[in-house]
């Protein structure tokens, strides 16, 4: 049995943009619908090109947004938590009062009072969006435009900044 033309369509722009940035857009989460406007034949080169029109879901993350995730790393530079479809990094400035880091273990903590709360890897923590930085990418030089300041992997199009430093935001 073959494939629709539609389904196979589907199929490589699932592949080529779920879970990847678009520019000052967001992140892509789905395909919602697919309209093939018209199609032609080269027919010298024997290339099908298609005219469509695709309706993307796109997850666009704000300023003051909350997000559960779960610790993904710790340095002494901040917190990053993994949310699924992004990671959010969470600068040492934006945790709580107290907070100090733990070279040997790579672990953050909060002393509150005589209590102290740890960040531990793997732990499932409530994050406030405080900042969403979009680098643009020069295709021709393969490299991103700016530098980024947080020992963060160089190659992200799109940074989400977050905060634990509130009432009710890290581990739940």
């Amino acid at each position: 049995k073959s494939i629709p033309f539609e389904d196979i369509l589907i199929i490589k722009l699932r592949e080529k943009y779920i879970g990847k940035v678009l520019n000052k857009k967001g992140i892509v989460a789905s395909i919602k619908s697919l309209i093939v406007t018209g199609n032609f034949i080269v027919e010298i080169e024997g290339i099908i090109n298609v005219e469509y029109l695709v309706e993307l879901i796109v997850f666009n993350p704000t300023n003051g947004d909350i997000l559960i995730g779960f610790i993904e790393s710790c340095n002494s530079s901040g917190i990053l938590v993994n949310c699924d479809i992004c990671k959010v990094f969470i600068d040492k400035s934006k945790l709580p009062d107290n907070s100090n880091f733990v070279e040997m273990s790579s672990t953050w903590f909060w002393d509150l009072g005589d209590n102290r709360f740890y960040y531990d890897k793997g732990e499932k923590v409530k994050v406030k969006i405080v900042d969403v930085v979009y680098r643009e990418f020069v295709e021709e030089k393969n490299i991103i435009k700016d530098i980024d300041n947080n020992n963060r992997n160089s190659d992200e199009i799109m940074i989400i900044n977050g905060s634990f430093n509130q009432s009710g935001l890290g581990p739940i």
